[in-house]
């Protein structure tokens, strides 16, 4: 996996935030695994509940950040080993991701980095539509990066033909979705130039593409929203020092 040189200055302002709340290096982190059935989730095709990718749960002196991954294992070490972690190896970059998210917790940089539970995923669907209509209007052309079931199903009925999804899953890509075709998210600059918002998945900060999501997007002009909990305490660290995206909407975050 490529390493983007933003994923370093996370690092390095995650060494200096850890040294500024007086959060010693030593501290144990430990880290487990959470699928769609922990968290009760009601619909068959979220993305933890399909496989093959797990929530990686990473938790630094009671403070919890989490993160998608598709190398499902636990951990168990400390914040100076995860912060000098390889982050081109797929597992120890979900570590990293979920790490900082529960360091900037700790240090009262972020909150609501656990996923959410049962329904309130379903109710994050509605109000996510009623935020893109109260915010952008029910005309605006929303680009929706990642499949997420219930976010799709309540866009597509607010915009219909304004709603461009876009996955990297191959048992997504074209196929239909609440009457959208899901086109294959590798081409993301084509589709970015044609929104208004750009709805950013938080696992695409873990996975590597979000940077050049948020880069082609800021060079079109185009407002980003993150949803999700995936290394939204990387983002929240990167956003003190550089506007990246406009928000992160994610309400029933914990």
């Amino acid at each position: 996996m490529r390493v983007h040189e933003l994923d370093e200055a996370v690092r390095s302002l995650l060494l200096w935030l850890t040294k500024e709340a007086g959060i010693d290096k030593g501290e144990l982190v430990e880290c487990s695994t959470l699928t769609g059935t922990d968290l009760r989730l009601v619909r068959d095709d979220y993305a933890l509940v399909r496989g093959p990718e797990v929530l990686v749960s990473c938790v630094v002196r009671g403070a919890v950040g989490q993160a998608f991954t598709a190398a499902p294992r636990g951990f168990s070490g400390v914040i100076g080993e995860v912060l000098e972690a390889d982050l081109s190896d797929p597992f120890m970059r979900g570590v990293f991701y979920a790490t900082a998210s529960a360091i900037a917790r700790l240090a009262g940089v972020v909150e609501g980095t656990q996923h959410c539970e049962s329904l309130e995923a379903e109710s994050c669907a509605e109000e996510l539509a009623e935020w893109v209509r109260a915010e952008y209007g029910q005309g605006a052309r929303v680009l929706h990066i990642g499949y997420q079931p219930g976010h799709v199903e309540a866009l597509a009925t607010l915009l219909r033909d304004n709603l461009i999804v876009t996955d990297l899953k191959e048992d997504n890509v074209w196929g239909v979705k609440h009457g959208r075709l899901v086109y294959d998210g590798i081409y993301g600059r084509h589709y970015i130039a044609l929104a208004d918002l750009v709805l950013l998945t938080a696992s695409a900060l873990v996975n590597g593409t979000a940077w050049e999501i948020i880069t082609d997007a800021a060079l079109l002009g185009k407002d980003v929203a993150v949803y999700g909990v995936s290394g939204v305490g990387a983002l929240s660290v990167l956003q003190k020092h550089v506007r990246l995206v406009k928000t992160r909407f994610c309400p029933y975050g914990k």
